[in-house]
């Protein structure tokens, strides 16, 4: 039976990530939809506020008693689709509006806030859903990441597997039964066996300093994805752990070979 590695565990943990954004980008998808499909008109009385920097702000007089709370509207939409996913991780800690600010932004967190005056305008309403497009550019970014580190867990997996399946099949047969040419090829494989490590090491290197971007607008750079994924695990880089020790196995193998080698000459 193969033996656990923290490639393992990562594998595990990246696959849970990805059901979780499957299903995030589709909350997010229905919250704007939903958000599109109230019928918000002009026709209130003006704002007689300020606009802030990102132009979604109209403070207008206090809407009349029949009016319908869009805003209201929208904090439900939001807290029926996005919130449950966005607070996976912090529980119950973060209110729906704070859960708004942070991945919508102030000024939409300031315009539905229930403490305001704000309405849900036209520009507003566009505004919201602009935002909320950009969010999802940002999940696909990061499921093109998470696509990524997904591939090179696997790759990984299946060289360090075929080499521990190489160790644990010549383990089988004692080096005091191998000739001399028996074990100048073992030195000699375990030579290529610590090059396929050394290779395994430069390309994680490459990946974990790479940028994927969605739209030429999204950069995520991949060791933030990583330094997030694998923070409360026991190896936060579980490829560049699990290579390091396999090419450690690999070194003390060939010492001992070379030990042998030389009491032959």
């Amino acid at each position: 039976m193969a033996l656990e590695t923290p490639i393992d565990r990562a594998s595990e943990r990246v696959d849970a990530e990805r059901e979780h954004l499957t299903q995030e980008k589709r909350a997010y998808e229905q919250f704007c939809s939903e958000v599109e499909s109230l019928s918000v008109t002009a026709n209130d009385p003006p704002a007689a506020g300020t606009a802030t920097t990102a132009g979604v702000v109209s403070t207008a007089t206090p809407p009349q008693r029949h009016t319908v709370d869009h805003c209201q509207s929208v904090r439900d939409a939001f807290v029926e689709t996005v919130y449950p996913h966005s607070v996976a991780d912090v529980g119950d800690e973060e209110t729906p509006l704070e859960t708004i600010r942070e991945t919508l932004g102030d000024s939409v967190a300031l315009v539905l806030s229930p403490e305001t005056d704000h309405r849900l305008t036209p520009q507003v309403q566009r505004a919201i859903c602009s935002t909320t497009t950009d969010r999802l550019h940002e999940l696909d970014a990061m499921k093109g990441a998470l696509g990524r580190e997904a591939s090179s867990l696997g790759s990984t997996r299946a060289d360090v597997e075929s080499v521990t399946d190489w160790l644990v099949a010549a383990n089988e047969q004692p080096l005091s039964e191998c000739g001399f040419s028996a074990l100048a090829e073992r030195h000699e494989t375990l030579a290529t066996h610590r090059e396929t490590c050394e290779t395994l090491v430069v390309d994680r290197q490459d990946l974990l300093d790479s940028t994927t971007s969605q739209g030429g607008q999204v950069g995520l750079t991949q060791r933030s994805l990583v330094e997030y994924l694998y923070r409360n695990q026991s190896a936060s880089y579980p490829v560049l752990v699990t290579v390091t020790r396999l090419d450690n196995v690999l070194a003390e193998c060939q010492r001992i070979v070379r030990n042998h080698l030389v009491r032959r000459v």
